[in-house]
């Protein structure tokens, strides 16, 4: 069946879907790709009981194309996983304000899951968004604990909607991973709306290119260590949103690093484009350029590991892929082909030769020069 189907099987009322822009199309394929990567580490975990995803915002399931939003893209893959690994129960937390909107996405995820319904469970509910954050991070509606996975996704209309503290205080109430996103063009216009301040709840935010960094930063609640924020633009180039990333594991970051890679190819930002979509600018694959933007990238990926580290020894090499991943567009694969061997290689950066193996980089602990103005002293 096609997704335009989906509208008449269901009987779904066009009227309360929405069109899909550039930026839409893009971030649905962004979040599809990091929930499907994640989805195959936790499968493998041998102690794992369940899997949820939340989305706390998630409008009709559907747009006007027939295209699927985020939900109904996740409920298939939860789908698909669930065939195969039938022991582990896959749960899909939906709302959204509109009841509509909400009614129809939920019974789009079911009808999408039900030759698996055993194990597949849908649940959705009409609240407004931080009251839904609320109840999940102080009930026990949602599965936490040991043998738990839980990925929460808040995707709001705009920046006067949700509250930094509702998403801290679901974090703080179980082991999980958040994609937000960051309605960063409002706060750009209106500076001092006062819905938009009140969100953050005296959080500082700088007017300026840090003010993901400083939002990420809030969000790294106990037990989140790490964070990873993403531009996406409109065809002249002013930023729209930036959808941040919270994990508490290195594998998160380094699967969310290869869902970026997948989709937008090792581009800095996502910029909506002039031309529709499916037109193609060039002979060659986007993919094909992505070792010439890696090698791009790694030129002050080199310099900004080394003014990181300065005068730092016995390094593990675990450190520097984190520093890598979290502040620079480099996945984890580049970290050693474009960033490390090329510095150790040079004299730049000394390998401690800890390990019995000179060639075994992951294992071993680095040593980096003392820089006073910018060179090795």
């Amino acid at each position: 069946m096609s997704e335009m189907d989906y509208i008449k099987e269901l009987a779904i009322d066009i009227s309360i879907l929405e069109g899909k822009k550039d930026q839409t199309t893009k971030k649905i394929a962004y979040v599809r790709s990091y929930v499907e990567k994640w989805l195959h580490v936790w499968v493998n975990q041998p102690t794992i009981k369940s899997i949820t995803f939340i989305d706390a915002m998630c409008n009709a399931g559907i747009y006007e194309d027939g295209g699927l939003g985020t939900a109904a893209a996740v409920s298939r893959l939860f789908v698909s996983f669930a065939k195969r690994h039938p022991s582990i129960h896959f749960y899909l937390y939906i709302n959204d304000q509109d009841t509509r909107r909400v009614e129809t996405c939920g019974n789009l995820c079911e009808y999408l899951a039900a030759e698996v319904s055993k194990n597949v469970t849908v649940y959705w509910a009409d609240l407004e968004v931080n009251e839904f954050l609320h109840r999940a991070a102080t009930t026990n509606v949602i599965p936490g604990g040991y043998g738990n996975a839980v990925l929460l996704f808040v995707d709001p209309y705009n920046a006067r909607t949700v509250h930094l503290t509702a998403m801290r205080d679901f974090i703080g109430s179980r082991y999980s991973e958040i994609l937000f996103n960051w309605f960063s063009s409002d706060l750009t216009r209106n500076k001092n709306d006062q819905e938009i301040i009140d969100c953050f709840d005296g959080l500082d935010i700088p007017q300026d290119k840090n003010a993901a960094r400083a939002i990420a930063n809030a969000l790294k609640v106990e037990p989140m260590k790490l964070a990873f924020s993403y531009a996406f633009k409109n065809r002249m180039n002013a930023e729209l949103y930036q959808i941040i990333f919270v994990t508490p594991s290195q594998k998160g970051l380094e699967k969310l690093k290869d869902a970026l890679w997948e989709v937008f190819h090792g581009a800095q930002y996502h910029r909506n484009s002039w031309l529709p979509e499916g037109v193609q600018t060039t002979l060659f694959a986007e993919s094909e350029f992505e070792d010439s933007i890696a090698a791009e990238y790694s030129y002050d990926a080199r310099t900004d590991l080394i003014e990181a580290f300065s005068g730092q020894s016995n390094v593990p090499f675990a450190r520097i892929k984190t520093f890598i991943l979290e502040e620079t567009m480099l996945k984890a694969s580049h970290v050693l082909t474009y960033v490390l061997k090329p510095l150790v290689e040079a004299g730049q950066v000394k390998k401690d030769g800890t390990t019995k193996r000179s060639n075994n980089f992951k294992a071993d602990t680095y040593t980096f020069p003392l820089l006073e103005g910018n060179k090795a002293l």
